[in-house]
């Protein structure tokens, strides 16, 4: 994620989603992130969606 803006912009989870690491990206950087599919049954789907590293826009 590339955060083109003067301030940093965190990440938010809804249901089924579950967030690791960090995940808010600094002003003016960007993030690598890790999505993994953690249950892909029809009705209970979730995500975990890890923050890796930070660098330079």
């Amino acid at each position: 994620m590339v955060n083109t803006v003067a301030f940093a912009n965190t990440i938010a989870a809804g249901t089924g989603v579950t967030l690791q690491g960090n995940t808010s990206v600094s002003a003016s950087s960007a993030r690598r992130f890790l999505l993994e599919l953690t249950d892909v049954t029809s009705g209970s789907e979730a995500v975990t969606l890890t923050g890796l590293m930070e660098g330079s826009a």
